[in-house]
């Protein structure tokens, strides 16, 4: 009861929810016990389980490549845009840019 009012929890069973999304497993093990005195406490916390290092770093490294490539690309979409808002103020003879300290 004193992690419920701690963690502002509403539920009993919200810790063990809690629990099994961050990947803890209950296997046949109580992991909250009330004993006589009527207060909850932690009897044995479970092992966190994992799956097999490699498949998480083959999917950690496939992300990593990903999110590399998605920041490529919009470095050179940055890298257009700034050249192309150039080309028209150039041209144009308009400016395009905010200017700074204006109202």
């Amino acid at each position: 009861m004193e992690l419920l009012r701690k963690y502002g929890i509403k539920t009993k069973s919200g810790i063990q929810r809690w629990m099994k999304s961050l990947g803890y497993v209950n296997e046949g093990n109580p992991v909250i016990r009330k004993p006589a005195s009527g207060r909850v406490t932690l009897s044995c916390m479970p092992e966190k389980t994992t799956s097999t290092g490699n498949e998480d770093t083959f999917l950690l490294h496939k992300k990593i490549d990903e999110l590399q490539r998605q920041l490529e690309d919009e470095k050179l979409r940055s890298e257009a845009y700034q050249r192309m808002i150039e080309k028209a103020e150039k041209e144009l003879n308009i400016s395009i840019r905010k200017k700074p300290y204006t109202r």
